[in-house]
C-alpha cells in the first residue's frame, strides 16, 4: 500500500508531463502545416544591413550604386532591399537619384523594381532641378532608363506636371511624360 501511494503521485506527474508533450507536438505540426512546404526559397543566402551595392558595367564602372537598410540576396539571384536609395545612375555625377521604402530585382533580369511612393530627383533638359513622384519606378541598368508605367507627378521651378507614364534615359537628356499629360505653369511675377 506504501508502494502504491507512493507511485500514485509520480504516474500522475507522468500523465501530465504526456499530455504537455503531445499539445506540444500537436502544435508543432499546425505550425509546419502553415509553413510552406519548401522553406528554403523563401530564405535569402546573405543578408546585409547598412549595405552598399555598387553595380559595374561592361566596361567596369559603376552603373549605380544602391545604399539600403537591408539587402536580401536570394539563390535565384533576385533582392529586396529595404530603404533603398539609388544614386550614380549611368555614371559617377548621374543626373538622377531615386529613393523608395523598397528595391526589387527580379531573378534573372536586369533592373530594379522601386516602389511604393518613389522620389526620384535630378537634373531635367535645361538643368531645371526636377521631382518625379510615383508608386512604382523601374530601374534598368541594361537599357539606362528609369521609367514608371503608373501615374506620376513631376515639378520643377516654375512648372508641375501629371501623366500616365515616365521614361528617362539615365544620362537625363531624354525625359518623356506620356498619357494625359497635364502642365501647369506658375504665372510670371510682375
Amino acid at each position: 500500500m506504501k508502494v502504491l501511494r507512493a507511485l500514485l503521485p509520480l504516474a500522475f506527474l507522468g500523465l501530465c508531463a504526456y499530455g504537455l508533450l503531445r499539445i506540444s507536438l500537436q502544435g508543432e505540426s499546425v505550425e509546419r502545416e502553415a509553413r510552406p512546404a519548401d522553406q528554403s526559397l523563401a530564405q535569402p543566402l546573405y543578408i546585409a544591413h547598412q549595405a552598399t551595392w555598387v553595380r559595374y558595367g561592361e566596361d567596369h564602372l559603376p552603373q549605380l550604386r544602391a545604399q539600403a537598410e537591408r539587402i536580401d540576396y536570394y539563390e535565384d539571384h533576385s533582392m529586396k532591399l529595404t530603404q533603398v536609395r539609388l544614386d550614380r545612375l549611368g555614371a559617377q555625377n548621374g543626373p538622377w537619384q531615386a529613393s523608395a521604402p523598397q528595391g526589387y530585382v527580379p531573378p534573372g533580369e536586369s533592373r530594379m523594381r522601386l516602389q511604393p511612393d518613389v522620389v526620384v530627383k535630378g537634373m531635367a533638359p535645361k538643368s531645371l532641378p526636377t521631382e518625379i513622384n510615383a508608386r512604382e519606378v523601374w530601374v534598368d541598368w541594361q537599357s539606362q532608363q528609369l521609367y514608371s508605367r503608373s501615374p506620376v507627378r513631376a515639378k520643377a521651378p516654375g512648372r508641375s506636371a501629371s501623366a500616365q507614364s515616365w521614361t528617362s534615359d539615365f544620362a537625363g537628356n531624354h525625359v518623356q511624360l506620356n498619357g494625359q499629360v497635364e502642365m501647369h505653369y506658375d504665372a510670371p511675377p510682375r
